[in-house]
């Protein structure tokens, strides 16, 4: 008997259709996590490791306080700025003179010891008071320009100036200067003076006097310099 000719397929021989498609299914998950898994490796292999460190702060140290030149007097020790210079001291007064110039203006600085002027009005004061063998500025601070708080009319101190009265302490106002800047040290031991003991026990009697020439910058440090660093001998 002769063939038809036609190539019979045994069913059995090839799996089902749907069994081939979860297969393929299966792959492409297969592929697709493969794909996601070397794109991770690639990238975190790939990424460059950067480490922050905290730099330690800068600590700039200013110093505010300005350089000091040590002086020996008889009596007394003093600094003062190391831009002040000893200058001549008056032949009527038993006095201590240092000057500072610069830039067309100019500061001097006296102490007067045990013979005080009379004649001297100041247009600002800083009141002052005696501790041991050393002086104390009693609140650390320069008044106003007494022209300020100063009574034109009120009592004359001789024919020097005007009496005035600053933290309860008085001094000279001069109120025919009141342009200037002179400023100077009171006490309730009296005016323009205070009075220290040494350490043998006598009393002495200063007066500091500041003058500035510089009215719109007026420097009053090289007088507190002066009053922080002073000590009878």
């Amino acid at each position: 008997m002769q063939s038809s000719g036609v190539y019979k397929v045994n069913v059995a021989d090839k799996p089902p259709k749907r069994h081939r498609k979860l297969k393929r299914f299966i792959i492409f998950l297969l592929f697709v996590a493969l794909c996601i898994a070397a794109y991770i490796y690639i990238i975190e292999h790939l990424k460059v490791k950067t480490t922050i460190h905290q730099s330690k702060a800068v600590v700039t140290k200013i110093n505010t306080a300005p350089k000091t030149k040590h002086y020996i007097e008889p009596d007394f020790t003093v600094d003062l700025p190391a831009s002040f210079v000893t200058a001549a001291a008056q032949p009527s007064y038993r006095d201590y003179v240092w000057q500072y110039t610069a830039d067309g203006n100019s500061e001097e600085l006296v102490i007067y010891e045990d013979s005080i002027p009379q004649n001297i009005g100041l247009n600002r004061v800083v009141i002052v008071s005696s501790s041991d063998n050393r002086i104390v500025a009693s609140s650390g601070e320069v008044s106003d320009n007494c022209s300020q708080y100063t009574i034109p009319n009120g009592t004359r101190y001789g024919e020097f100036g005007m009496l005035a009265k600053w933290q309860g302490v008085e001094f000279i106002c001069d109120l025919s200067n009141t342009e200037r800047d002179v400023v100077g040290t009171s006490s309730t031991d009296g005016i323009n003076t205070v009075k220290v003991t040494d350490d043998a026990a006598i009393s002495h009697k200063f007066f500091f006097v500041l003058t500035n020439t510089d009215f719109s910058n007026a420097d009053y440090s090289p007088l507190f310099t002066a009053l922080q660093s002073f000590a009878m001998n």
